[in-house]
């Protein structure tokens, strides 16, 4: 038996509200034996968390880095290297992390070509090449054929160049057209990359344009002025320390990302896009409501900070938003639904002392992980703290769900040749099975009437998935960890 629970009246008025902040704030785990800010976090495939470089209190470079073992709640710190204050960073095709360039001093001052190479399977932090140019608050991207394209910089010209994955060297490439901090890389599916917003090296007024990198012939050129045709003004912007850009991809392997537009009276327009690395085109997402104006001048001016999280088998996409309230920092977290242009909108807010949702942040456990950040909006107060939200939303009472056979992977986590994943009653269905960056590893059709399904181990690594089981009604979700 299948039981439905429905918010219909809320669903024709529009407007979906989550009472509260938007999300649960979990146990404590254990905090970092750095402050850091500026940082990159990293999900790594045995479950651990890396977290690399960043600046401490005082804006002091650090050339630390720490794991996060969820087995026993502590963090190692490590020597590395170098420093990497505002860096970027690329998984490679041998599974190993290149993290490059950054500040090469303390205050956010000047540039590094300093690589280093972080190998998990052995946990060791060693020197890689030297780029070509010293960047910061540069945008890194893996390309198809293996390939690391770099691109931007900031205070510094020389914005672009290429790891090449054959020599494990930096080369030069052809000038873009335009010279970008803070842009955003996507990798298209033909081998070449799509370049857009950021501001000058200089900062400055955002960009709109659109250009794409020619893997081909290592060149650059202009494919639009704007990001919509119909629409102009929007930009976005990215950092490394949001998150890696292969975790910002939809189930069905498009991106998604935040964009901004300004309004007159200094107020600002946020909307979600996506990008079809297949088709090379651009869409606004749609949604039901929009997200809310920023607007400086009312009582609450929510403004949304940072990257957003995605969760690749839901298709929900989360979105932290605050305020300072007369010196306190309000946090909440919106949530769409991707797959029905829905947002729920929080009605509350929370407080931790500090912009918890400043730090960088990663997924442990379907939670939010936030590691670090300022406590005063300031590069010079920073903080250790490790704070875990759990996103809540009211999408779930919309959904299917049966109230007698339950849908789980077991043993979890995985340590044999092979695990079994208990289905409910769900009729034909189809169940999925998903990495880490939301690709398909596993399709199985599912014939009604089974209630038991066995998939071997056989050529997935260890890591997280996600299982997604589907008929013509609705779709279910769970987890499992492969050992």
């Amino acid at each position: 038996m299948k039981t439905r629970f429905t918010l219909l009246a809320s669903a024709i008025l529009g407007v979906l509200t989550v009472l509260g902040q938007g999300f649960t704030v979990m146990p404590s785990l254990a905090d970092m034996n750095t402050t850091r800010y500026g940082h990159v976090s990293i999900n790594l495939d045995d479950g651990r968390i890396l977290v690399i470089g960043g600046h401490t209190s005082g804006f002091y470079l650090t050339s630390t880095a720490e794991i996060y073992n969820p087995a026993t709640d502590m963090w190692t710190q490590y020597n590395v290297p170098n420093p990497h204050d505002m860096a970027s960073f690329v998984r490679m095709t041998n599974g190993n992390y290149i993290i490059m360039g950054g500040c090469d001093n303390g205050y956010g001052v000047g540039q590094s070509a300093v690589t280093t190479i972080f190998d998990p399977v052995n946990t060791t932090f060693t020197n890689g090449p030297t780029m070509i140019v010293w960047r910061t608050n540069s945008t890194a991207a893996r390309l198809a054929n293996g390939d690391i394209l770099v691109f931007g910089n900031w205070y510094n010209t020389g914005n672009a160049e290429l790891y090449n994955n054959t020599t494990s060297q930096f080369v030069a490439i052809g000038a873009p057209t335009l010279e970008r901090s803070y842009p955003l890389v996507l990798p298209t599916a033909d081998g070449n990359a799509y370049i857009l917003g950021g501001y000058g090296v200089y900062g400055g007024t955002p960009y709109n344009s659109v250009e794409e990198y020619n893997a081909t012939n290592q060149t650059f050129t202009q494919v639009s002025a704007e990001l919509f045709a119909s629409e102009t003004g929007w930009y976005t912007a990215w950092s490394a320390m949001y998150s890696d850009i292969e975790k910002m991809r939809l189930s069905n392997g498009r991106y998604i990302f935040l964009i901004y537009r300004a309004l007159s009276g200094g107020e600002t327009e946020y909307a979600l896009a996506t990008f079809d690395p297949v088709t090379k085109t651009f869409a606004k997402v749609n949604l039901t409501p929009s997200l809310p104006i920023h607007d400086p001048m009312a009582t609450e001016a929510w403004g949304f900070w940072g990257n957003i999280m995605v969760d690749p088998v839901t298709n929900y996409v989360y979105i932290n938003a605050t305020y300072n309230n007369s010196g306190t920092i309000e946090e909440r977290i919106y949530s769409v639904d991707i797959n029905r242009g829905l947002l729920h909108i929080p009605t509350g807010s929370a407080t931790f002392g500090y912009y918890a949702s400043s730090g960088s942040k990663v997924w442990i456990n379907g939670n939010i992980m936030h590691t670090g950040g300022t406590v005063d909006g300031s590069n010079f107060t920073v903080t250790n703290e490790v704070t875990v939200l759990s996103p809540q939303n009211s999408f779930r009472t919309e959904e299917f769900a049966d109230i007698n056979a339950p849908f789980f992977a077991y043993p979890n986590p995985v340590m044999g040749t092979e695990f079994y994943v208990n289905l409910p009653d769900f009729g034909h269905a189809m169940l999925e099975m998903y990495n880490s960056t939301g690709y398909v590893v596993r399709k199985i059709d599912v014939p009604k009437g089974t209630t038991v399904i066995t998939i071997p181990r056989k050529g997935l690594n260890a890591g997280i998935y996600y299982l997604r089981l589907i008929n013509n009604t609705g779709a279910m979700n769970t987890r499992v960890v492969l050992q």
